[in-house]
This record gives structure tokens, C-alpha cells and sequence, in this order.
């Protein structure tokens, strides 16, 4: 669940095998990515992406979702 997200098929394949250092910064513009990962619940802490930091990346968003859920739940 933590390392999902829904792209759309053309993004998918230019990704495809590549670490996120490699691509986020192209895919995500500078000047909306902090809202665009904020809104899909994912770090916006850029040396996790930088540095392929994967552990980091999945603790940081399953507390992102967790905490979103919380507040579902009430």
C-alpha cells in the first residue's frame, strides 16, 4: 500500500526500472511539488528522493496515510 500510486500509463513506462532520483524531479514540476506529493500523501522531504531512500520513504508515507486515516476515523 505504502509504495502505490496511480499514474497514468505513459508516466508508468518512462519510470519503469529507473530510482526515483532519476525521475520525480522530471515528472513533478518544482513549483507544485510539495502540494502534488502532499495531496497524494507521499514525503515531500526531497533527499528522500535524492538519496533512493526507500526505508525512509515508506515509514514517512505510512505515517502520512495513518495519520489520514485518523482523521477519517474521527
Amino acid at each position: 500500500m505504502c509504495n502505490f500510486c496511480y499514474l497514468p500509463a505513459d508516466s508508468n513506462k518512462k519510470i519503469s526500472n529507473n530510482a526515483p532520483s532519476d525521475y520525480i524531479f522530471i515528472l513533478v514540476p518544482e513549483e507544485h511539488f510539495d502540494e502534488i506529493l502532499s495531496s497524494n500523501m507521499m514525503p515531500v522531504k526531497k533527499a528522500i528522493y535524492k538519496k533512493n531512500d526507500y526505508d525512509s520513504f515508506l515509514n514517512e508515507r505510512a505515517r502520512l496515510i495513518l495519520d489520514f486515516l485518523k482523521i477519517l476515523m474521527g
